[in-house]
């Protein structure tokens, strides 16, 4: 220190601030944690949850989606066929579904099962779309899904049935009444292996076609609906949130007109803030995503009868899809900071 320089002691005092608080006046929307999700699609492999799993835990969601949980489709990558054998004898390989269920368990992740698609030995002409060959075969498959679950003390949250059967014959080749036998069989089945499982469907592709009929075959057949599923993407980027505010609105005025359904949670547990159009490098990888996102939860919160949102997805799983928050080589995006930071 120069000569004749001295070090002195620094003081300063914050001038005084006065605060106030009314507990009765709400501000803005609480910030619910457990509202918000994740979704991956069946096609992402074992080895990717093996590498990747960990980065779970940095975003915390409440649960995870699976649809494709039976397997049968193309590319699907937990255990391609886990029902094998005929409709006289079914058997079944656990394996991949059990070590996936176990991940989540320990991470304190909710396994949300969606079963489809059809397993080999009930598939008509070799379709994975088709209905069930077999219904009590079906009956029989699901009730050794939520039976083993239950036995192994594995905890599955959320057991839907199929995924989007009304989204012409992407998924789906039956018909509409099809699907609702398909749906009172699964049931049966479900609650068969483990009385206390949560069901629910019909995880419809943005569409009102068939809630209708479908909650009046529920009613008349007095078969559990725990929750109501449904699917959104945008038609364009500057969508949301009025496509999905306007849909919403459409599926809260159908519930409401049936009392049977009050108790009946709805999930939204596949939303994606951008139209799907998903290429490697797109623009869903880079910070605009990101920033729709927060907005779009927010609009969530303002919506109490909403009960859950399922991101699509978690992980890239490739085959043209790159919707994920983490790149297909286990890379976070900055949409998955931006769910980080809620």
């Amino acid at each position: 220190m120069a000569a004749g320089i001295q070090s002195l002691p620094l003081r300063a005092d914050a001038a005084t601030v006065t605060v106030a608080a009314n507990f009765a006046v709400p501000v803005d929307n609480p910030l619910i944690k457990n509202k918000f999700a994740v979704y991956n699609s069946c096609i992402v492999p074992s080895s990717q949850y093996n590498r990747d799993i960990n980065l779970i835990n940095d975003i915390k969601p409440e649960s995870l989606r699976i649809d494709g949980g039976l397997g049968a489709a193309p590319f699907c990558g937990l255990t391609p066929n886990p029902v094998t054998g005929t409709v006289g004898n079914l058997q079944y390989d656990f394996t991949g579904t059990d070590q996936l269920v176990g991940q989540l368990d320990t991470r304190g992740v909710v396994p949300y099962w969606s079963y489809g698609y059809e397993p080999a030995p009930l598939q008509i002409g070799g379709d994975w779309r088709s209905k069930p060959s077999s219904l009590p075969g079906w009956q029989q498959v699901l009730n050794a899904y939520t039976a083993h679950f239950k036995q192994a003390n594995k905890s599955v949250g959320y057991h839907e049935i199929w995924n989007e059967p009304d989204f012409g014959s992407t998924f789906f080749t039956g018909t509409m009444n099809d699907y609702f036998d398909l749906y009172k069989y699964g049931t049966n089945g479900l609650r068969q292996g483990d009385a206390d499982a949560v069901i629910g469907g019909l995880s419809s592709a943005n569409r009102t076609d068939w809630i209708t009929p479908y909650l009046d075959y529920v009613v008349a057949n007095n078969l559990p609906l725990d929750f109501l599923s449904f699917h959104q993407y945008p038609s364009t980027v500057t969508g949301e949130p009025a496509q999905i505010d306007a849909y919403l609105a459409s599926i809260k005025s159908l519930m409401a007109a049936r009392s049977q359904f009050y108790t009946t949670e709805l999930h939204l547990n596949e939303y994606n803030s951008y139209p799907i159009n998903y290429p490697q490098g797109g623009t869903q990888d880079k910070f605009g995503l990101a920033s729709s996102l927060l907005r779009d939860f927010n609009y969530f919160l303002s919506q109490p009868s909403l009960d859950k949102v399922n991101w699509a997805q978690f992980m890239d799983s490739g085959q043209g899809n790159f919707s994920g928050m983490v790149t297909i080589d286990g890379f976070r995006k900055a949409v998955f900071n931006a769910y980080k930071i809620y």
